[in-house]
């Protein structure tokens, strides 16, 4: 579990089920996974700073989570294999 300069963690990368996302923030986020295309394919809110999702569900391929906490947006790539 490497912290990136994204401001998030999201593990494990590449997964091919659950993937965490840990952000400092004891306040919650906002988070969205989008494909290559654009095309939002889960998004959530939490009141946490921890959540775990089941991306069994998706595509193998590349993805790109989003993170909005406090005000800022943070992306990272993530691979669903």
């Amino acid at each position: 579990m490497d912290e990136n300069t994204t401001g998030f963690m999201a593990y494990p990368n590449p997964t091919s089920n659950a993937l965490t996302l840990i952000v400092d923030d004891e306040q919650g986020f906002d988070y969205e996974i989008c494909n290559l295309m654009g095309q939002v394919v889960m998004h959530g809110q939490t009141k946490t700073s921890k959540v775990t999702l089941s991306l069994g569900e998706c595509p193998k391929g590349l993805y790109f989570v989003s993170i909005l906490s406090k005000g800022n947006r943070m992306i990272q790539k993530v691979i669903v294999e």
